[in-house]
C-alpha cells in the first residue's frame, strides 16, 4: 500500500509526553485547482478532515501527545520523495516517517498524494476525501509502529483502519477495504503492493 521510512537519520523535534497531540497539515501549492475542486474546493475542509483522522488513528493506538505532520501533494512530488528517501522510482499513495514512537508520545510525518487518491476514488466509486483519509489513517498507523509486511501484520493493520474509519462515521468502510480491491485487480492481498493505494 504505502512506503515507509524510519527516521533514524533525522533528529526528532523535542516534545514532552504532557503536550497534547498536534497535527499539522500542509497543502502543496502545486496541487491543481481541478484536483482541489474534486475534493470540494476548500483546503480548510481537507485540513480539518485530515487533522481529525490523524488524531483518531493515533489515539486508537494509544498515542495522545507529540506531533504528526501531514503534507498533501501531487503524484510527481510524492514520487520524488519516494525516489530520494526509499530508492523507489514511482508515485505511491502515502509515505510515512516515524521519528519517535513510545506511547503516549509519537512524532512523525507523512506525505499523501491527493492525485493518487482522486484517481483511485474514481476507479472504485468512493469520495476522494474518504480515500485520502484512508491514506492518512494508514500512514499514522505506520508512524505509531504498525507494519503490514506479513499476513498477520497486514490483517491487524486492516482491522485498525476499519475501526478508525467506523469511528469517523465514514459510510461503507468495509465495502472499500483495500484487500478487496487488490483481489479484484488480481493481486494477492497478502503481498505488498507499493504502487497501489489502499
Amino acid at each position: 500500500m504505502q512506503d515507509e521510512l524510519d527516521g533514524d537519520d533525522d533528529v526528532p523535534i523535542p516534545a514532552s509526553d504532557d503536550q497534547p497531540l498536534e497535527v499539522d497539515v500542509r497543502i502543496d501549492d502545486d496541487i491543481s485547482s481541478a484536483v482541489l475542486e474534486a475534493f470540494g474546493g476548500d483546503t480548510s475542509h481537507i485540513i480539518n478532515r485530515f487533522e481529525i483522522a490523524a488524531s483518531a488513528a493515533a489515539q486508537h493506538r494509544g498515542f495522545t501527545s507529540g506531533e504528526i505532520g501531514i503534507f498533501a501533494t501531487t503524484d510527481p512530488a510524492i514520487r520524488e520523495i519516494n525516489r530520494l528517501h526509499l530508492s523507489h522510482d514511482y508515485a505511491t499513495d502515502v509515505i510515512s516517517f516515524s521519528y519517535q514512537c513510545e506511547s503516549p508520545l509519537v512524532q512523525g510525518e507523512l506525505t499523501v498524494s491527493l492525485e493518487m487518491a482522486l484517481a483511485q476514488s474514481r476507479r472504485i466509486g468512493r469520495p476522494p476525501i474518504d480515500e485520502a483519509i484512508l491514506y492518512v489513517i494508514h500512514g499514522v498507523l505506520h508512524v505509531t509502529g504498525m507494519d503490514d509486511h506479513d499476513v498477520d501484520d497486514r490483517r491487524a493493520m486492516r482491522t485498525c483502519e476499519q475501526a478508525v474509519l467506523r469511528q469517523l462515521g465514514l459510510p461503507d468502510a468495509e465495502r472499500f477495504d483495500a484487500d478487496r480491491f487488490d483481489a479484484l485487480d488480481g493481486l494477492d492481498p497478502t503481498d505488498s503492493a507499493p504502487t497501489r493505494s489502499t
